[in-house]
């Protein structure tokens, strides 16, 4: 079975319960792993590296509770740059009730989700998305978009973005694959893909950038 390294806080129970329950729909497993130094978890570094390498991709859960744990912040910005170096899918992922709260920089990412834990129609958007690192499946998507990069417009708070579709998605509940769009943030340069609702503040994670998405 696929496996899904999630990087984490175990106080972030609400990201926790939502991912486990999508994970126990699925043909992917979830792997939890924590070094929190304040609650005496001492798990190895070579081991935590070991199980990226043998995962499929990364999730990050940021929480807004990670602000105040520094060596959970620190220990999340090495396990992002341990799976690029193993050219790993790193997935970011941010709730929307924590826009403008959160600056964890994550500067080695693929994929950024702002999404709202509390609203089933994330669970059907993300389902795909996961289900794509099946590699039981006769065919297995592993670059999840071919979406041409766009550029974020060079203002404070407004980013233009081509057609995402994601509000569409969210509102019909669609079963169809949307896997983010490409963009380059224009203060930091680094390009990936969002999976952002229209409207929706949010911020660059590799630079604090703020935007919001128009369509």
């Amino acid at each position: 079975m696929s496996r899904i390294f999630i990087s984490h806080s175990s106080r972030d129970t609400e990201s926790i319960d939502f991912f486990n329950k999508i994970f126990s729909t699925l043909k992917v497993s979830a792997i939890y792993e924590e070094y929190d130094q304040q609650e005496g978890r001492h798990i190895s570094n070579q081991k935590i590296k070991d199980d990226i390498e043998s995962s499929c991709a990364l999730f990050v859960l940021l929480d807004e509770q990670i602000e105040d744990l520094k060596h959970t912040r620190d220990w999340i910005a090495w396990e992002t740059g341990v799976a690029k170096g193993l050219n790993k899918k790193v997935f970011v992922f941010e709730k929307t009730k924590d826009t403008g709260k959160l600056g964890i920089v994550i500067p080695h990412l693929d994929h950024f989700i702002v999404y709202d834990p509390n609203n089933y129609n994330w669970r059907n958007y993300l389902k795909p998305i996961i289900q794509s690192f099946d590699n039981t499946s006769t065919v297995t998507t592993v670059a999840l978009s071919s979406a041409a990069g766009a550029a974020l417009a060079e203002d404070k708070w407004t980013g233009g973005l081509i057609g995402l579709g994601i509000g569409l998605f969210l509102a019909n509940g669609n079963k169809d694959k949307t896997f983010g769009e490409s963009v380059q943030c224009f203060k930091c340069r680094l390009t990936y893909f969002i999976h952002v609702s229209p409207g929706q503040l949010f911020r660059c994670p590799s630079c604090n950038q703020m935007y919001q998405q128009r369509f």
